[in-house]
C-alpha cells in the first residue's frame, strides 16, 4: 500500500502542475480555454462548407439585390446565386423551362422565389436566365461556346399569340427583356419565347455575334429599344407604332421604320462607321423621328454625311433637345474643326446639357463636306447650363473651341474638361489683359470643384426636418435643390401613418388639417403619408393660399387599371366615417387637387371631399381608370374646375354653377345641370372624342355656356364637327361677342386649311390677341364635315384685335396665307408672330403698293412679306395664353 500511495501522491502534484490536465481547473481557467478554443475556430466558415442545395435554398429567401452581393463572399458564393436551378435539355426543353421558370415566379411573396436558371443545351451551350426587380428578365448566352459565329438573320414577333408552349396565367409579366449573345443556334428558340411576352415594354439586344438582320415586329406595347455591338449587322426593320426611345451602337446599319417615328430619345453611336453602302436618303425617317427628341446622341461624321444637307433649309431645328453628346474627332496632321459642331448647335434653341467627347478612332470623313462657314443662323443658346468636353488633345483646343463656342451663347454657361474621364477642370472666363480691350478670353482653372464641408448638411435628420418646418413653405420646397441629401430629406419628411381599411383615410385626413394651424406655420406639419388597403398610398400636402393636394400616385401602380364611376358630393357633412373630429379645423380648405385617384380609393376620396364646405377650385388629373364623374353642389361656393388627363373619361355631369371650366383629354360627354355663363372655357380636345357622337345638337347647353367667355381653348374639329351644326340656323344672331383672348388648336394632317378658323373668328367681334397652334397629332374629322365651317359666322369686323401669335407651322406660305385672310377681318393693324420652335420669333409688316388707289380686295400681290430676323423679347413675344402651360 506504501507503493500504490506514493504513486498516487505523484500524479496529484503532476496534476497540480499542469492545469490542463487538471479535471476540476477553476471558472477563469474555464473561461481562458473557451476563448482559446474560440480563436482557433474564428477563421473557420462553417457556412461556406454546406452543401450546395442548402446555400441556394439559403439564397432564394434573399431580395435579388442582396442575392446577387453573395457572389462576393468568396470563391464558393461567386457562382452560387446563378445555380438555382440547372437544367439539362434542347433547345425546345429550355423554352418551356424559362416559361415555367417565370410562371412560378410570383412577385408578390419574393421570399419564395427562385431568381436564377442554367439551363445546358447541345454542345457545350449554356443559357443563363436571371429575373431582377420591376419585371426584368435577363436571357444570356455568353456563357457557352462560340469560335466561329454563324451569320443568320432574325425575326421577333412581340405582342402577339404565336408560341410552342402555352403556359398558364402567370402574376409576373416581364415588361424589360434583355437578350445577350444570341446565336444561329438559339434565335428561333428565343423567338418563340419572346412571343409569349404580350406586355413587353422595354427591349435589349446586344452582342450577338452572327447576327446579320434583325426584324422586330410589335402591336402597341413597345416603347424602347436598344441594340447594341453587334457587329456583323447590316439591316434593322422596326414596326413599332409607340416607339419612343430607340438606341444604337455599333456600325451604321440600314434602317427601315413601319412607322413615323416620334422619339423622345434617340442615341446614334455609328462611330465605328457605315456597315453596308449607304445613301444619303436612307437616314431621312429616323431623322425625321429624332427632331422630337429630349437625349440625342450623334457623331459628327453622320451629321456631315446624311444629316448636314436636310437642315440647310430654315425651317427644320431640333425644337425640343435638351441634352446632347456628341462624338468628334480630330482630322489627321490638322487641327480640331468645330464648324459642323457650331451649325448643328444653332438648330438646338432649348439644349441645356452640352458633351462633347473625341474619339480618335471615330470614323471619319473626307474633307468635301459642306462648307458650314457659309451658311449663317442668328439664334443664341438661352438655356444652356452645362458644357463637358471629354478627350481633347491639350489645354489649347478646349480654350479654342470655347471661344468659338461664344458665337451660339447668350449666356454663360459652365464649362468643364477632362482628358482622362477623373479629373476635371473649369474653364472661366477673364477680362482681356490688354488695356481698353473689351475681348475676353479663357483660362484654364485647375480646381473644378471646392471641397468645403457641408457641416448642416451632416446634421440629424430630426434637426435638419426641424429647420426645414420652420420655412415658409415655397422655401421648404426649394430645399430639395441643395442637394442630393436635402432632396431625400424633403421626399421623406412626413407624418407617416398607417391604416386598415378605405374608411379610415377620410378620419385620417380631417385629423391632420385640424391640427394644422396656419398661424403658427413652426408647429407644423406641412405633409402626411398615410398607407393603406394593399400597398395603397395617400400623399397629403398642404400649401399656403388653403390649398390641399391628396395624391395617390405614389402606392403600388395598377398595371390594368379597373374602371370606375367618381361621385362627389361637395360642400355637405360627412357622415360616413365614424370618428369625426369634435373640433373644427383650423385649416379651411378653398382650393384641392386630387391625383391618380383609383378604383379603390374613389370612395375614399369622395367621403374626404364631402367635408369642404369653402371649398372653391377642385383639380383632377391623372385619373386612370375613371370612366364617369358627376360633381354636386349645394350651394355656389364651387368656381373652378379643372380636369386634365383622364384617358378613359367619358361621361361628365356637373350641377353646379360654374365660372372656370378647364379640361384637356378625350372630350368626354357634358351634361351641365344647370345654364351658366364660363368666363374662363379651356375645351383642349386635340386627342378626338372619347365617345359616339350621335347628335351634334346635344352640345347646344355647353355651347349656351361658354358664349360669354372671354377666355377660350378651342380645337378646330371640336367647332367643324360640334358647333357648326349648332350655328347653321342661328347664324344670324350668335356671337361670341365678350371673348377677348382665344388659343385655337389645329392641324395639318392634310394640308393646313385656315377657312374654319377664319369662320370661328368671323363669330369673334371684341378678340384682343389671338393664340394658333398647329399640332400634326391633333384629331382630324373626315372631310365631309368640314364643309359647314366654310357657311358658318356672318361677315364681321373685329376692330379691337391688338395680338397674333402663329406656333407650328410647316411653312412659311401658310403663314402669308393666314395674315392674308385676317387682313379682311382686322380693320387695325394687330402684331403678327410668328415661330417654328418657339424660340426664334417672326414678324409680319405690310408691303407698301407703288399705288394704294391701285388696291384692292383681290390684288394679286401679297400685302404680308416675312421678315426672318429675329425680334427683340418683348412683352408681346413673353405673353402667354392662360391655359399654355397647364
Amino acid at each position: 500500500m506504501g507503493k500504490k500511495h506514493k504513486r498516487k501522491k505523484e500524479n496529484q502534484d503532476k496534476k497540480e502542475l499542469d492545469p490542463t490536465c487538471n479535471a476540476r481547473n477553476t471558472p477563469d481557467d474555464a473561461d481562458t480555454r473557451n476563448l482559446i478554443t474560440a480563436a482557433n475556430t474564428e477563421e473557420e466558415d462553417l457556412i461556406s462548407r454546406l452543401p450546395d442545395d442548402i446555400l441556394c435554398c439559403i439564397i432564394s429567401l434573399l431580395p435579388f439585390k442582396s442575392a446577387v452581393k453573395t457572389s462576393f463572399f468568396s470563391t464558393r458564393w461567386r457562382d452560387l446565386w446563378k445555380m438555382n436551378l440547372v437544367r439539362n435539355g434542347s433547345v425546345e426543353d429550355a423554352v418551356i423551362a424559362i416559361s415555367t421558370f417565370v410562371i412560378c415566379f410570383n412577385h408578390l411573396y419574393q421570399y419564395r422565389n427562385i431568381w436564377g436558371i442554367r439551363f445546358n443545351f447541345n454542345r457545350g451551350n449554356i443559357l443563363l436566365a436571371s429575373l431582377s426587380p420591376n419585371k426584368k428578365l435577363h436571357i444570356n448566352f455568353s456563357t457557352g461556346k462560340q469560335e466561329f459565329p454563324r451569320q443568320f438573320g432574325w425575326q421577333l414577333n412581340l405582342n402577339c399569340q404565336r408560341f410552342i408552349y402555352l403556359p398558364p396565367p402567370s402574376t409576373f409579366f416581364v415588361k424589360t427583356l434583355h437578350l445577350v449573345s444570341v446565336s444561329y443556334h438559339t434565335n428561333e428558340a428565343v423567338s418563340s419565347l419572346v412571343s409569349n411576352f404580350q406586355f413587353l415594354e422595354s427591349l435589349v439586344i446586344a452582342k450577338c455575334n452572327g447576327l446579320r438582320s434583325l426584324r422586330v415586329v410589335s402591336s402597341s406595347k413597345l416603347v424602347n429599344l436598344t441594340v447594341f455591338d453587334c457587329p456583323q449587322l447590316k439591316s434593322l426593320h422596326v414596326k413599332a407604332s409607340r416607339l419612343h426611345s430607340f438606341r444604337y451602337r455599333g456600325l451604321l446599319p440600314w434602317f427601315s421604320f413601319y412607322h413615323e417615328l416620334l422619339l423622345a430619345d434617340a442615341m446614334f453611336d455609328i462611330r465605328k462607321g457605315p456597315g453596308y453602302s449607304f445613301e444619303i436618303r436612307d437616314f431621312d425617317l429616323i431623322l425625321q423621328g429624332a427632331e422630337s427628341a429630349k437625349n440625342l446622341t450623334l457623331c459628327r461624321w453622320t451629321f456631315e454625311k446624311h444629316i448636314s444637307r436636310y437642315y440647310l433649309l430654315p425651317f427644320h431645328q431640333f425644337r425640343t433637345l435638351k441634352e446632347l453628346w456628341w462624338i468628334d474627332y480630330y482630322l489627321k496632321d490638322e487641327e480640331y474643326s468645330s464648324d459642323a459642331l457650331t451649325y448643328f448647335l444653332k438648330l438646338c434653341p432649348s439644349l441645356e446639357i452640352l458633351s462633347i467627347t473625341i474619339d480618335r478612332k471615330s470614323y471619319q470623313v473626307s474633307g468635301t463636306g459642306t462648307p458650314f462657314a457659309e451658311y449663317t443662323r442668328d439664334i443664341r443658346l438661352k438655356h444652356l447650363k452645362v458644357v463637358k468636353l471629354d478627350g481633347f488633345r491639350s489645354q489649347e483646343d478646349e480654350i479654342s473651341l470655347a471661344e468659338k463656342l461664344r458665337e451660339v451663347f447668350s449666356a454663360e454657361p459652365k464649362i468643364v474638361a477632362t482628358s482622362n474621364g477623373n479629373s476635371w477642370r473649369s474653364l472661366v472666363k477673364v477680362s482681356g489683359l490688354q488695356e481698353g480691350s473689351s475681348s475676353l478670353c479663357y483660362k484654364n482653372n485647375a480646381v473644378m470643384e471646392e471641397h468645403a464641408e457641408d457641416m448642416i448638411s451632416n446634421l440629424p435628420d430630426e434637426i435638419l426636418f426641424h429647420i426645414i418646418s420652420l420655412l415658409p413653405f415655397d422655401s421648404a420646397i426649394q430645399t430639395i435643390f441643395l442637394s442630393r441629401r436635402w432632396r431625400l430629406l424633403w421626399n421623406i419628411m412626413a407624418l407617416v401613418q398607417h391604416g386598415s381599411t378605405e374608411e379610415d383615410v377620410a378620419s385620417a385626413v380631417s385629423g391632420f388639417l385640424t391640427n394644422f394651424d396656419e398661424h403658427n406655420p413652426t408647429r407644423n406639419t406641412w405633409r402626411l403619408r398615410y398607407h393603406f388597403g394593399r400597398g395603397s398610398v395617400l400623399m397629403v400636402t398642404i400649401a399656403p393660399n388653403n390649398k390641399l393636394h391628396l395624391d395617390f400616385s405614389t402606392g403600388k401602380k395598377q398595371e390594368f387599371p379597373r374602371q370606375f364611376g367618381l361621385e362627389l358630393e361637395l360642400n355637405r357633412q360627412n357622415i360616413t366615417t365614424t370618428q369625426q373630429p369634435t373640433t373644427l379645423p383650423a385649416f379651411f380648405v378653398k382650393t384641392l387637387n386630387l391625383i391618380s385617384v383609383d378604383f379603390f380609393s374613389n370612395e375614399a376620396v369622395s367621403s374626404v371631399v364631402s367635408g369642404f364646405r369653402f371649398l372653391e377650385n377642385l383639380k383632377i388629373t391623372e385619373c386612370n381608370g375613371l370612366k364617369s364623374l358627376s360633381i354636386n353642389s349645394n350651394n355656389t361656393k364651387l368656381q373652378h374646375l379643372t380636369i386634365l388627363d383622364c384617358p378613359e373619361l367619358k361621361s361628365l355631369h356637373v350641377s353646379t354653377k360654374l365660372t372656370t371650366f378647364r379640361y384637356r383629354g378625350l372630350l368626354p360627354q357634358v351634361w351641365p345641370e344647370f345654364h351658366y355663363n364660363l368666363v374662363d372655357a379651356m375645351l383642349d380636345s386635340r386627342q378626338g372624342p372619347g365617345y359616339v357622337i350621335s347628335n351634334a345638337n346635344e352640345w347646344d347647353p355647353v355651347l349656351l355656356t361658354i358664349k360669354n367667355a372671354e377666355i377660350l381653348t378651342l380645337c378646330q374639329w371640336t367647332f367643324e364637327a360640334l358647333i357648326c351644326p349648332s350655328l347653321n340656323p342661328l347664324k344670324a344672331a350668335f356671337q361670341f361677342y365678350k371673348l377677348k383672348e382665344l388659343w385655337w388648336i389645329d392641324n395639318s394632317n392634310q394640308g393646313y386649311k385656315c377657312d374654319s378658323s377664319i369662320s370661328f373668328l368671323k363669330l369673334c367681334p371684341a378678340l384682343e390677341r389671338l393664340f394658333i397652334t398647329i399640332d400634326p397629332r391633333s384629331f382630324c374629322m373626315a372631310a365631309t364635315t368640314k364643309s359647314c365651317s366654310l357657311q358658318a359666322g356672318k361677315q364681321r369686323q373685329m376692330r379691337h384685335l391688338k395680338l397674333v401669335r402663329l406656333e407650328g407651322f410647316t411653312n412659311e406660305e401658310d403663314e402669308v396665307e393666314f395674315a392674308e385672310r385676317l387682313q379682311e377681318l382686322a380693320t387695325a393693324n394687330p402684331l403678327i408672330l410668328a415661330t417654328s420652335d418657339g424660340f426664334c420669333w417672326r414678324r409680319f409688316v405690310k408691303v407698301v403698293s407703288d399705288s394704294d388707289s391701285d388696291q384692292s380686295k383681290h390684288h394679286s400681290k401679297r400685302q404680308y412679306k416675312l421678315l426672318v430676323q429675329q425680334v427683340k423679347e418683348t412683352e408681346e413675344l413673353l405673353l402667354k395664353h392662360a391655359h399654355m402651360g397647364l
